[in-house]
């Protein structure tokens, strides 16, 4: 039997409004964490897996005074190299 389950995260935008994502993997690099998440809307079509299918976001983790908050990486060049990362480590699931 396989172990595996699925975590979800839900995030706050700028407007205060709820978005349920699914942790598809977190990677630290460069000392930093980053995490691929994908929007729980996109998981519910029921189709395979598919860049073309499904859009999945980098966060990068940052600590303020009193909470974890994830931030979208914004950066073009670091977003390139590490999605190529999280590319190379989603064809080993």
């Amino acid at each position: 039997m396989d172990d595996y389950t699925t975590d979800y995260v839900t995030l706050l935008d700028e407007n205060g409004e709820e978005h349920k994502f699914e942790v598809l993997d977190i990677l630290e690099e460069d000392k930093e964490k980053f995490y691929a998440l994908l929007p729980e809307s996109n998981r519910e079509r029921n189709t395979p897996y598919t860049d073309e299918t499904y859009g999945y976001y980098i966060f990068q983790e940052i600590y303020s005074e009193k909470d974890q908050i994830l931030s979208e990486v914004e950066d073009p060049v670091k977003l390139e190299k590490l999605s190529k990362i999280f590319e190379k480590r989603f064809d080993h699931f």
